[in-house]
């Protein structure tokens, strides 16, 4: 194919992929439902998006480097128990024992740890506030939801914010929390003061929306600020599941336990290096945390000029045909140069496994060509169990065909597929991948050598009792 493109061109199509449209003249709290993208929708999609435009989701970026602990925090340890990591308050009250190992284990029977983060709070449909950190170094990032009852508080987010110390500050505020806590859990250095409650940090953003000048940090922005810095929650994550669809999602999610494990994903720039990056996590997430828990998970696009976009299953299509057909394939920047013949670096290597897509997943092989599956795998990297099913099917095609005429001529299916996979793994310089390819090309092969002869002995026996 012709592979025109590379990891720095945009996927155009996803710029008129908002699901929500209002008048030039009005704001996000007036958006209408954008028909065209919305038809195209899952229900998860939907739901998440809603949420978006009501404020109701709170957003982490991730460091690039940073993926690895920040996922691996969510897994239980070897016992099967979660871990309930402190809040810096909790050193206050907890054991000797809860204080060296920093974390207790009141609610060992979740089906995740649970820990705080720092996380930020966007305006209505993600519009006008950037979130933290570079666009280079801190490309994508996870959605979770807040949780919206509140027993332990007749029903008052504020009052629940307040008594689990789910500590809030305004946009522009650089909390620096590590650096402003004493070791018995008190902010320092004007930390407390500054503190806002959640319904204020909402008010807040509506201000920023729709005012033409409005206060921020004690001084009188006149005329408005064109991108907003960030604000900052320190709020409780994992615990429960996502609550989308999940076996492991449930109303226990709290301010308190956890509010769940993120119900999206999604990514600062529309370049296909970054989009496939994104991808790539989904397939980490869904090798640490589970399938079932991943499966489905809503994609994103969220800037601060034109707020959320929804990578719509139909559009994550395209994207694997353009991969297959019209992009160079690269293998991810940050492993390329640890995982080479002479230069492996085993942590480096477990999360290049980690990120491999798996085929099987997401109806890929529905949407692509046997051969568009294996430039897939050859160029960005599939699961061997996949693969071999990939691989397999292939065989069996040529099985099929031997009784035809003029099947002699005919270039056998199996070889076509390793012969697109290791031409993709060669482009995107993949020692690994080629590798791969080559020893499960041969495990294939040798099982069907072996089921040829198998078919054998029964046709000699027939011809010797004649």
């Amino acid at each position: 194919p012709s592979l025109e493109l590379g990891p720095h061109n945009e996927f155009s199509e996803l710029l008129l992929s908002k699901p929500f449209v209002w008048k030039e003249n009005e704001g996000p709290e007036e958006a209408v439902i954008n028909d065209d993208v919305w038809k195209s929708m899952t229900n998860a999609e939907k739901e998440v998006a809603t949420m978006m435009l009501h404020q109701k989701c709170l957003v982490k970026t991730i460091k690039k480097a940073d993926w690895t602990g920040f996922l691996q925090k969510f897994v239980l340890a070897d016992d099967g128990k979660s871990r309930h990591f402190l809040h810096p308050t909790e050193y206050q009250t907890c054991t000797k024992e809860e204080k060296y190992k920093k974390y207790s284990e009141k609610n060992h029977h979740l089906p995740f740890n649970s820990f705080m983060t720092s996380t930020s709070l966007l305006p209505n449909a993600g519009m006008k506030m950037r979130c933290y950190g570079s666009n280079k170094e801190y490309v994508s990032g996870v959605i979770f939801a807040l949780p919206t009852d509140f027993p332990l508080d007749g029903g008052n987010e504020d009052a629940a914010a307040e008594r689990t110390h789910t500590w809030s500050w305004p946009s522009g505020y650089a909390a620096k929390t590590e650096f402003n806590i004493t070791p018995y859990g008190e902010l320092i250095n004007g930390r407390n003061e500054a503190l806002v409650s959640i319904s204020e940090l909402r008010a807040m953003n509506h201000t920023y929306l729709y005012e033409t000048d409005y206060e921020m940090l004690g001084r009188m922005v006149k005329g408005g600020l064109k991108t907003l810095p960030y604000n900052e929650i320190f709020c409780r994550v994992g615990g429960e599941g996502s609550f989308l669809g999940s076996k492991n999602g449930s109303s226990s999610r709290s301010l308190e336990n956890g509010i769940g494990l993120p119900i999206g994903i999604f990514v600062r720039s529309a370049s296909y290096g970054d989009l496939i990056g994104m991808l790539r996590i989904r397939a980490r997430m869904s090798s640490l945390l589970g399938k079932d828990e991943i499966s489905g998970i809503p994609l994103f696009y969220i800037t601060p000029e034109e707020g959320i976009h929804v990578i719509t299953e139909a559009m994550q299509a395209k994207l694997l045909h353009t991969m297959t057909n019209t992009l160079n394939p690269f293998q991810n920047p940050s492993l390329k140069h640890k995982t080479t013949i002479d230069n492996t670096s085993e942590k480096h290597l477990d999360q290049k496994l980690q990120e491999l897509f798996d085929l099987d997943d997401d109806n890929i092989r529905g949407i692509l060509t046997p051969e568009e599956c294996a430039r897939l795998a050859g160029g960005f990297g599939a699961t061997d169990d996949s693969l071999t099913r990939l691989l397999m099917d292939a065989m069996l095609e040529d099985f099929d065909d031997q009784n035809e005429p003029n099947s002699s001529t005919k270039q056998k299916r199996l070889q076509s597929l390793v012969n697109e996979g290791l031409s993709s793994a060669v482009r995107s310089g993949d020692f690994n991948t080629s590798r791969q390819l080559l020893i499960l090309y041969s495990l294939v092969a040798a099982r069907g050598q072996q089921e040829k002869e198998r078919d054998r002995v029964p046709d000699q026996r027939r011809s010797l009792s004649r």
